[in-house]
């Protein structure tokens, strides 16, 4: 990118020169050209996915599409290309997090119990929103999900064993069998569906003449997938067990009054399920909307007012009131010094006493 730029200055710089000399005006041209399109080049260069990539390097590069992807949706510039180059970024990231989160417990003493336990991990994700009028890109938000570990590609990125598939298959038929027994299919009916399974040779032999009806064959059904996967000493499937996978791995069917199993990925994250709760020996749980209840707003306590201080500096009229409240305070204080004073009566004599009449 520097040299690419360094080129074109350099470029540039000629080409102001020739014009004012008039010499080689057009040549000039074309190697301006040139030089803009090698910028181009380098700068889509760091966006081209090579697969050498690390989990840092492909998160950034994500973040930094995203920035440049908003700045082009306020520019009105986004491009289709710039759009599909960001999804492939945000694929390779979360396919790159998967490889290490895969990797980091496939070195564990457990990796499968490990893997159980952990049971989902975050995953960089783009949301894309668009206008509903003109389905024009409004919107580029980079944000995480919770990402659910598939135990057959854990398996097979950690290469441990995948002897347990076939009794996965075994037990989507032991599944749907008992499924359409409870809802009282004809014979004729379970025996259809039986053979539309596929299975494999090493466990074909054990759904011969079975009838897979009550609950207690397929607990041990349940059981043997377990064990094939991973033991746990000392835990066996019950009622319970049954009753949560039989809940993972059907749902509504198409047709009226219909019911059928989920696919295989679904499947193989109901039996994660089922591994979790052996791992973590906890119970079962639903998931439901909660009524947020309305609390009753109380009127906050009346809080008594601090005393106003008062400032240092008041006026002078202020001044001379205070001074005269004082003065009267002190002189009703002497008053009463005089009121309680004994009262004492003194004789006058009245012989020098003379009246001056004027004639």
């Amino acid at each position: 990118m520097k040299n690419a730029l360094r080129l074109y200055d350099a470029f540039k710089t000629a080409h102001h020169s020739n014009i004012l000399s008039g010499h080689r005006v057009q040549k000039d041209r074309m190697r301006l050209a040139w030089a803009k399109e090698q910028i181009i080049m380098e700068k889509e260069k760091k966006f081209v996915l090579t697969g050498k990539e690390t989990l840092a390097q492909l998160e950034d590069g994500l973040k930094l599409l995203t920035e440049e992807s908003t700045a082009a949706i306020k520019s009105g510039k986004l491009t289709d290309e710039m759009v599909a180059s960001l999804l492939a970024w945000e694929t390779a990231c979360a396919n790159k997090q998967t490889d290490v989160t895969y990797r980091a417990l496939g070195k564990k003493e457990k990796p499968m119990v490990e893997a159980s336990i952990l049971f989902k991990f975050p995953v960089k994700k783009v949301t894309v929103k668009r206008d509903k009028d003109t389905q024009k890109i409004v919107e580029v938000k980079l944000g995480e999900y919770d990402k659910k570990i598939d135990i057959k590609d854990f398996c097979t990125t950690n290469k441990l064993s995948l002897d347990w598939l076939p009794e996965i298959q075994f037990f989507k038929q032991t599944m749907i069998l008992k499924v359409a027994y409870d809802r009282k299919m004809t014979p004729a009916q379970l025996k259809e569906i039986s053979k539309s399974y596929y299975m494999d040779k090493k466990i074909a032999h054990l759904a011969e003449g079975r009838t897979p009806f009550s609950n207690n064959s397929v607990c041990k059904d349940l059981q043997r997938l377990v064990d094939a996967i991973v033991p746990f000493e000392g835990y066996k499937c019950h009622n319970e067990d049954f009753g949560f996978i039989r809940d993972c791995m059907t749902q509504m069917g198409k047709e009226p009054r219909s019911t059928r199993l989920v696919g295989d990925k679904a499947i193989m994250i109901a039996v994660l399920n089922l591994l979790n709760k052996f791992a973590t020996k906890r119970a079962y749980n639903v998931d439901y909307r909660k009524i947020k209840v309305k609390t009753e707003k109380t009127a906050p306590a009346p809080q008594s007012k601090a005393p106003k201080k008062k400032s240092g500096k008041t006026s002078a009229i202020v001044q001379k009131q205070k001074r005269t409240r004082n003065k009267s305070k002190l002189t009703l204080l002497a008053n009463d010094d005089i009121l309680k004073q004994p009262l004492e009566i003194k004789q006058v004599d009245m012989s020098d006493l003379r009246l001056d009449i004027a004639a």
